[in-house]
């Protein structure tokens, strides 16, 4: 009897095993469940999109159904935002928008599986309603990689009120003027961290638009390079190659900190048409080319602070705060303080227009030092030049400025040059002599 018990569980365990082996072989030869598959480990997000050979497929994350698939991505993934879907997910692949938008409306999470999930010659576009709603602010777009022409603007921003941009790889395959890869318009508070910029890019992030309130944007810790291939064009503006442009004078209150700017052939890192931006602790290496600041500040009340910047011969200088004004005006009150500034001819490492501001503690290896134009009632605190090359000068006054103080400047060009009769220079070292 108990031989008998045996056999015959010994006999279902077979018969079992088998079965399981059977429904595995035909399981794995049906290519639907090979399709489902493919996004099965993906959780928590409304949508998980992935491509299967030429066929882009999108799960819904809640039933674990198909319910959008073709050939053609830009359907499939407009067909995903068009639910006004919170969340999703894009495994790794190609998704050939082929020169197409596809817009997403806030509040949206776009996150891609590495950096083999790749947006190719489109635009992924997310639009909000600003301050008609102040609780869309879990905007994120995360690890995906943007491929596109120069003519195109792979991702772009418009009255978002709060998102994030971070991890995020752009590669342009050509150059084209004035056209960003990154572009924030009339958005409120955006965090650019931690993204990787290269090759052909031109203008990089830009940020416009005509926001009734100021915004607070942080654009830290990215990679802003840009390699010499093949012919670059002329610009006939700065704005057109700056790594980041500020447009118009409402986009005030941008924070650009701990960033990397290899700027080749290039020289602009930033160009701003609005006031209160600070740009702190960035490292930023410009070629010889077109003779551009790096940093050209067109408004006031700027923060330049614990910048490393080399500029490459023909550049026209690192640093320049400028808006056309006269000694009376009651405003400007910059600050540029603490910059390493290298290059061998640069012309002017510093030059300003501007009054009533502070620079001070700036360490200077070039031909040139401090150029002010029609600038006064400024500091000049505790500065030093090194001559480079044929040294020409360590501090400049032209056109009416009058009324600086300059005090504990250190020069080891040929002079000093001082054009007010009402500016002061105190303590002094001229390469020669002490001024009193």
């Amino acid at each position: 009897m108990n031989r008998k018990i045996v056999s015959l569980i010994g006999l279902v365990f077979i018969l079992c095993l088998a079965s399981s082996v059977i429904t595995y072989a035909v399981t794995m030869s049906f290519s639907f469940s090979t399709i489902i598959e493919a996004g099965s480990l993906v959780s928590g997000y409304s949508y998980i999109v992935f491509v299967d050979g030429s066929t882009y497929y999108a799960k819904n994350g809640l039933t674990g159904a198909i319910d959008y698939s073709g050939t053609n991505a830009t359907t499939v993934i407009q067909s995903v935002f068009d639910q006004n879907s919170s969340s999703v997910f894009f495994k790794a692949g190609p998704y050939d928008l082929d020169g197409n938008t596809v817009t997403a409306n806030v509040p949206i999470i776009i996150c891609g599986e590495c950096k083999n999930t790749i947006i190719i010659g489109g635009t992924i576009k997310i639009e909000g309603d600003g301050l008609a709603d102040w609780t869309e602010n879990n905007n994120v777009v995360r690890d995906l990689r943007f491929q596109c022409a120069g003519t195109i603007t792979p991702l772009w921003l418009s009255n978002v009120t709060h998102g994030i941009v971070e991890r995020v790889s752009f590669h342009k395959t050509s150059f084209a003027l004035g056209i960003p890869v990154l572009r924030l318009t009339d958005c409120l508070t955006i965090r650019v961290r931690d993204n990787w910029f290269d090759f052909y890019n031109v203008q990089i992030l830009r940020i416009d638009g005509t926001y009734a309130v100021k915004p607070l944007h942080i654009i830290s810790h990215n990679d802003f390079g840009s390699t010499l291939m093949g012919t670059f064009p002329t610009p006939s503006n700065p704005w057109e190659v700056a790594a980041i442009y500020i447009e118009g004078a409402n986009n005030v209150g941008v924070n650009i900190a701990d960033n990397l700017g290899f700027l080749n052939p290039k020289n602009i890192f930033v160009y701003s048409e609005a006031g209160e931006t600070i740009v702190k602790n960035n490292q930023i290496e410009c070629a010889s080319y077109y003779g551009y600041y790096a940093i050209d500040m067109q408004a006031d009340s700027n923060i330049i602070d614990g910048n490393y910047i080399t500029v490459g011969d023909a550049g026209g200088g690192a640093i320049a705060i400028r808006k056309t004004s006269d000694l009376t005006e009651a405003h400007y009150y910059n600050t540029i303080k603490d910059n390493h500034i290298s290059g061998a001819a640069s012309s002017n490492p510093i030059f300003g227009v501007l009054h009533r501001s502070i620079i001070s503690g700036n360490i200077i290896y070039a031909q040139y030092g401090i150029t002010l134009n029609n600038s006064g009632y400024n500091q000049i605190n505790f500065n030093t030049v090194y001559g480079i090359g044929s040294p020409d000068r360590g501090f400049c006054e032209v056109g009416a400025s009058d009324y600086n103080v300059v005090v504990g400047f250190y020069s080891r060009q040929s002079y000093i040059y001082k054009v007010g009769s009402n500016t002061s220079v105190n303590l002094s070292w001229n390469y020669t002599t002490w001024v009193p």
